[in-house]
């Protein structure tokens, strides 16, 4: 079993998590809760043949595309989804 992946929102996008999960999304089934401090990403049934390297990829994945929002000028992440 996969641990959940705790993004930290002082370091993560959260667009970008989710733009991560999108495109890892053929690899497994992925839950994604938008917290206060964090984005907790939840991975079953990963796919066997990526199973190993899946969570390292996906951080790496959110990493860079977090990278890319912020120097495009979008450094406001805003409230969890829901949230005034």
């Amino acid at each position: 079993m996969i641990e959940p992946i705790r993004f930290s929102r002082s370091l993560y996008h959260g667009r970008a998590v989710e733009q991560a999960v999108e495109a890892f999304d053929a690899l497994g089934t992925f839950i994604v809760d938008m917290q206060d401090d964090a984005i907790v990403v939840t991975i079953s049934d990963p796919d066997p043949d990526v199973e190993d390297v899946l969570v390292d990829e996906l951080c790496n994945h959110a990493l860079a595309r977090t990278v890319a929002i912020v120097r495009s000028g979008d450094k406001h992440d805003g409230p969890p989804a829901g949230r005034a």
